[in-house]
């Protein structure tokens, strides 16, 4: 089994959780769980993604029939459908014999997070009784579980050799984060830049320029050396309009941050009118989270069709 089928089988089951389901977080938990269903049972499946489909559609059932209307279900013809398209895509995939093991999780995973993964394999991914055994609440358990599936995905894809991509961001890595782009976003809407000053690296506060933040958007991030993360931050103006900015982050091993650089706007922004589809089929193949090609290249490309 090569890594690009675990991943497929992944995405796979999330994508159609998440359409059956309506709910991110559950759709995450079942992926997970068929995630680590395939690793166990991978020898013996032939076709990986109509066992993905058939194993995420009785997690939803099973789920739905525990918690009632808790998830929207959508139609079965609708999920056959979005099936087949799966179909076509795992036809393209060669496979090999090598495989995420046991071992490989002990590798990437802290000694708490690895003993909370082999109790979420032994408790068949019952979180319920994860929180008997660990004698805590059930809320605490899913965070504990929550954290080291997180830590388990972001370790896999940087030693993969992913940079550009959020899911990099270990779970504390992200909380702090989260929390400094609250904490800058308010000081923006304050106009209060002198108290940010404990954040910055050799930076003048007279160089950080005031920003219109209405509504922040997710963030995205680009691993580089040293422990830099550059972070790029869309959010919405007052105007109604979106616009971006990037701060360079140096996040130290206890998680401490501090901005090393910042832009109020990327140096180039590419208007375009194209679908996500139509973009992804023209631009070359995205590897590990990064476009091939520099950006006059991608503006050519790009342009619109001749009338």
């Amino acid at each position: 089994m090569t890594e690009e089928t675990y991943s497929i089988v992944r995405n796979s089951a999330f994508n159609l959780a998440n359409i059956m389901t309506h709910n991110y977080h559950d759709a995450e938990d079942i992926a997970q769980i068929v995630s680590l269903k395939f690793l166990l049972n991978q020898k013996e499946i032939n076709n990986p993604i109509a066992w993905s489909n058939k194993v995420t559609k009785n997690e939803v059932y099973s789920r739905t029939k525990k918690y009632k209307n808790s998830e929207i279900l959508l139609q079965k013809q609708a999920i056959e459908n979005y099936e087949d398209k799966l179909a076509d895509i795992m036809n393209e995939i060669q496979y090999s014999d090598k495989l995420i093991s046991s071992k490989e999780a002990k590798q990437l995973l802290s000694a708490d997070d690895y003993r909370i993964f082999n109790l979420w394999l032994k408790s068949n991914f019952n979180v319920t009784k994860i929180a008997k055994i660990l004698n805590l609440s059930y809320y605490s358990a899913h965070t504990r579980v929550y954290k080291m599936k997180r830590n388990l995905r972001s370790q896999k894809l940087i030693k993969e050799g992913y940079t550009t991509s959020k899911e990099i961001i270990d779970y504390n890595t992200n909380k702090n984060i989260v929390k400094f782009i609250k904490m800058f976003v308010n000081k923006m809407k304050s106009n209060d830049l002198e108290s940010l000053h404990s954040y910055l690296e050799h930076i003048p506060k007279e160089k950080i320029q005031p920003l219109d933040i209405a509504t922040t958007l997710d963030y995205d991030v680009k691993l580089k050396e040293n422990m830099i993360h550059e972070i790029l931050l869309p959010y919405i103006d007052s105007q109604a309009q979106v616009q971006f900015c990037g701060v360079r982050l140096k996040i130290d091993k206890r998680n401490r941050i501090k901005v090393t650089e910042f832009i109020s706007k990327p140096r180039n922004v590419l208007a375009i009118n194209k679908s996500t589809e139509q973009v992804l089929k023209k631009l070359p193949k995205i590897e590990k989270g990064i476009i091939q090609i520099d950006f006059d290249n991608a503006e050519e490309i790009l342009k619109e069709d001749p009338a």
